[in-house]
């Protein structure tokens, strides 16, 4: 259920598993046991989370800002990026490969206005940022608007950004480039996957409303 023990994604294994009471080995080797501790969890970060605007308990989409914090990816962008991912695949269903997911309509056009005004607006942070840390030219007039990036490698140690690093089994696993649109995709529907999952298991048992997991 892409529960994670690391230094980038989080520690949400750890916390799946003391949610139910069971040691994080075993959330890892029983798969039951793996749905049940990532439903808890998931129904934590309900009930921790505001709401989509406009949305209430009955609806779906009231669901989008826990499924973004569940997924573990530090940058507020591209967390809400990944959350509308989800429900643009379950709007249109996906049947490939042994998976059947029949289409459910949701309401996407404010999530996408949304995500699209949250992704600007950290962009503009970024580029801000690099612009005071000299990495970005600002553009010659008469040319193009979009900053010039400089020669990191003429920077002086002082102005150069470190990228985030990963510890231990995820330390040489390199961070895929966020504007692939290949892995969107894909990340998309594992994620759909996983959120149906955890919401079929959440209904299922009873843990939608008031009992404990």
């Amino acid at each position: 259920m892409s529960l994670w023990d690391n230094e980038f994604f989080g520690h949400s294994l750890n916390e799946a598993a003391k949610l139910i009471g069971k040691d994080p080995e075993e959330l890892k080797k029983d798969p039951l046991t793996n749905i049940r501790g990532g439903a808890a969890l998931l129904k934590k970060l309900y009930g921790e989370n505001s709401k989509p605007e406009g949305t209430t308990g009955k609806d779906i989409e009231s669901w989008r800002y826990a499924m973004a914090e569940y997924v573990g990816i530090p940058e507020p962008d591209l967390k809400q990026r990944f959350g509308l991912e989800v429900y643009e695949h379950m709007n249109k269903g996906y049947h490939q490969f042994g998976i059947e997911w029949n289409a459910r309509a949701v309401n996407l056009d404010p999530m996408r206005a949304e995500v699209k005004k949250l992704v600007e607006a950290e962009e503009k942070k970024r580029e801000e940022k690099m612009r005071a840390a000299g990495l970005l030219d600002d553009a010659s007039p008469g040319e193009s608007t979009k900053p010039a990036v400089k020669n990191i490698a003429s920077l002086s140690p002082q102005n150069k950004i470190e990228a985030p690093t990963m510890t231990g089994q995820y330390a040489s696993a390199p961070m895929p480039a966020t504007t692939n649109r290949g892995l969107w995709w894909l990340l998309g529907v594992l994620a759909v996957l996983l959120f149906g999952t955890l919401l079929a298991f959440l209904r299922k048992t009873g843990q939608n409303r008031s009992e404990p997991p």
